[in-house]
């Protein structure tokens, strides 16, 4: 796919695979609701996503490591590391629950992308590969509890940065060489996972200290992040000294990864029937966290806001006032949008709104954009109302707010009508209800489906 020109802080050239991918992981991550900080090898800043009262996993990981082979055609893949946030430490302080040492790990594990796909994870109690089955869309277990040899000939290590390593790690190198007791598998091996893949066959792969990178890990770990978090200080990568990750774990099992097995066992046991919710429910949300845009853009003026909900999220928002001379000034749009981007990606429908004269405000859901939480149909009808009580607040009477409705944001302002009394109610490109739709694209599914409806007798509409 070629360069994009940037160098990460790697000092490294950045492929344009390397920047889809970071960008993919960064939505996808950042729509769990449990995970509060991303760390990736690709910025040079962590990605905040939550507080720690709701955002406690903290996800470290190298989006597309090996990269720099995608021409010659050699595997790659993404490494990641997960840990918890550290209940000691002061809430506002980043750096501080990202270095821990790597005892603390919740998880970890690679993906390798090659003539198949092939995952490696654990949760401490052992290593499991998984190998996907693009037929299903689902990663199977292809090997349990895996181990490398007692004893074998195969060694992978970079031989390229041989002359750094500590004397005795390369008089043990050549001793094993001389008498013909290692045989090299991977020379200058550029992306480690497959060398470590390669020593569960027969033998062991090492990242030595170097000369210059004192502190790097040792061997059968993983640097799980390299960004400098200032140009003053080493790169964090450095700062983490020990922060290994596990790939032959034999680890003491805590209560908390006892806990972790048994949701993994659960999960495996899930009926087919979870399995149909949960894709139809990923099929309803598409929430990107990403912001493509600033309000701004529009040229203008705005606020950009943050609220509360009634189960205690925080939304943002942006209010757009209507011009001074506007004979509709005392009205507002309350923009409710659709099932997949962010407010970010409504500025073109957002400056159509303003051409009426009237305020527009747009909000993300829970789990969109800046917004805390995950999506759900009863947490976008919370977040309407949470809308509809700042506009309250800012001096709008209800009678006077009419909420706008696109696609599924219809079936939200249809029950922000029932709901609360508004002055009126706009539906664009929306649906009867869910019903209709999950039988329309779920034919057969058992699933209840939600309730959302954009079709409400009457008498219950207070617009």
């Amino acid at each position: 796919m070629g360069a994009t020109g940037r160098i990460n802080v790697q000092g490294e050239e950045v492929q344009k695979l390397d920047k889809f991918a970071n960008e993919t992981l960064v939505r996808c991550l950042g729509y769990r609701g449990n995970i509060g900080i991303l760390v990736s090898e690709e910025d040079e800043e962590p990605h905040v996503i939550q507080e720690a009262e709701t955002g406690k996993y903290i996800v470290l990981f190298d989006p597309l490591d090996g990269s720099s082979n995608i021409n010659a055609n050699v595997s790659i893949g993404t490494i990641f590391s997960i840990l918890q946030r550290d209940p000691t430490r002061d809430g506002q302080d980043v750096m501080a629950h990202i270095l821990q040492p790597g005892r603390n790990q919740v998880a970890a594990g690679y993906v390798v992308y090659g003539s198949s796909t092939v995952l490696a994870y654990t949760a401490g109690e052992g290593v499991h590969m998984f190998t996907l089955d693009p037929s299903i869309g689902a990663y199977l277990l292809a090997r349990e509890n895996l181990r490398m040899p007692e004893t074998g000939r195969i060694y992978s290590v970079n031989e390229a940065y041989r002359g750094t390593f500590p004397e005795r790690i390369q008089r043990y190198l050549d001793l094993g060489q001389r008498d013909g007791q290692l045989q090299l598998a991977v020379i200058s091996g550029r992306w480690w996972p497959t060398s470590i893949a390669r020593s569960f066959a027969a033998g062991f792969s090492s990242i030595p200290a170097q000369k210059n990178l004192p502190r790097a890990n040792c061997g059968c770990s993983m640097r799980p992040t390299r960004w400098p978090s200032s140009p003053s200080r080493p790169p964090a990568w450095l700062r983490m000294g020990n922060s290994a990750f596990w790939t032959s774990s034999r680890k003491p099992c805590t209560n908390e990864r006892r806990l972790l097995s048994a949701a993994r066992t659960r999960c495996n046991a899930c009926s087919p029937l979870a399995m149909l919710r949960w894709f139809e429910h990923h099929q309803v949300y598409h929430p990107d966290r990403i912001l493509v845009a600033t309000g701004a853009e529009l040229g203008r003026t705005f606020e950009d806001v943050t609220f509360a909900t009634s189960d205690g999220l925080e939304l943002n928002g942006w209010f757009y006032p209507a011009r001074k001379d506007s004979a509709r000034a005392n009205w507002v749009l309350l923009v409710c949008h659709g099932n997949a981007g962010n407010i970010s990606t409504r500025l073109e429908l957002c400056a159509a709104l303003l051409g009426t004269g009237l305020n527009v405000f747009l909000f993300d859901y829970r789990g969109y954009g800046r917004s805390q939480g995950r999506p759900s149909e009863e947490g976008t009808y919370l977040d309407a109302e949470a809308a509809y009580g700042w506009l309250l607040r800012k001096g709008f009477a209800g009678s006077h707010i009419v909420a706008f409705g696109e696609s599924l944001g219809g079936g939200v302002a249809t029950e922000l009508a029932v709901r609360q009394p508004l002055g009126g109610l706009v539906l664009e490109s929306t649906f009867s209800c869910t019903t209709d739709w999950r039988r329309n694209y779920f034919p057969g599914c058992p699933c209840a489906g939600s309730r959302e409806s954009s079709t409400i007798p009457v008498p219950s509409c207070r617009a």
